[in-house]
């Protein structure tokens, strides 16, 4: 999430993700300065598109991408790691910095991943799909406040909070209809800093799937201040026509 008052996000009070256990999930890095820092999270779309936020990608030259799927601990090299350039990066064109509107860009790499047990595309929802129930939110985000990213990914299990609540503990100009809101009213579990971008896995009778993207919220894991992801229902569409 992009938290600073608003703050960038991590996982607050979660578990160790077991490696495989999300190979939708990858790690966008920064290049520069010859190093590797892991700054934002996002999902396998197909082999050659990532999904992640707009705040994360908006502000910088691709040439400094580079996306990692099938990390888990990033401080060994475990040999399951699949390492691409970006190509492009599409920013939806009505993403709003201010309000974190429309939050949502796709990452075009510049050569396909291979699909094996560790590199998986997530499942898009149907068309209309309301997101509700328990989702689960993972990455690499820092697990305190204002914390460093972790080496191992980690989970938690959010419930998804009905729109009229959300707006009540925020506002109706902050929660728009393209936003969801998951987390406790006690705070104590959320998303942070550089889990951005990352997946909110929600699930159906026909499994899990990608029911929002980290996107922003106050701090972590603070009482009544729940982590708002981008509603990837609303940008099917654009999705699809986007991926070309």
């Amino acid at each position: 999430m992009q938290k600073s008052h608003i703050n960038e996000s991590k996982v607050v009070g979660g578990e160790v993700v077991t490696r495989g256990e999300t190979p939708y999930m990858i790690s966008l890095q920064d290049n520069r300065w010859g190093g590797e820092r892991h700054y934002c999270g996002g999902s396998i779309y197909n082999s050659h598109t990532i999904i992640t936020a707009a705040h994360c990608v908006v502000a910088f030259n691709t040439d400094i991408l580079q996306v990692v799927a099938g990390e888990y601990d990033r401080s060994v090299i475990e040999g399951s790691e699949q390492k691409v350039g970006v190509s492009q990066a599409i920013v939806h064109p009505n993403y709003d910095s201010s309000t974190y509107e429309n939050d949502i860009a796709l990452l075009k790499l510049k050569h396909d991943l291979t699909f094996n047990e560790y590199v998986q595309p997530i499942q898009m929802p149907a068309k209309n799909t309301v997101v509700s129930g328990m989702c689960m939110v993972a990455g690499w985000g820092a697990n305190v406040e204002l914390g460093d990213p972790v080496n191992i990914p980690r989970k938690i299990y959010v419930p998804v909070w009905p729109d009229d609540q959300c707006q009540g503990v925020y506002s109706v100009e902050e929660i728009h209809e393209t936003m969801v809101c998951a987390g406790y009213e006690e705070g104590g579990k959320d998303s942070c800093h550089t889990d951005s971008g990352g997946p909110l896995t929600c699930y159906n009778d026909g499994g899990s799937f990608l029911g929002g993207v980290v996107s922003w919220g106050y701090g972590c894991a603070r009482a009544n201040c729940p982590g708002v992801y981008t509603e990837i229902a609303y940008f099917l569409q654009w999705i699809l026509t986007s991926d070309t």
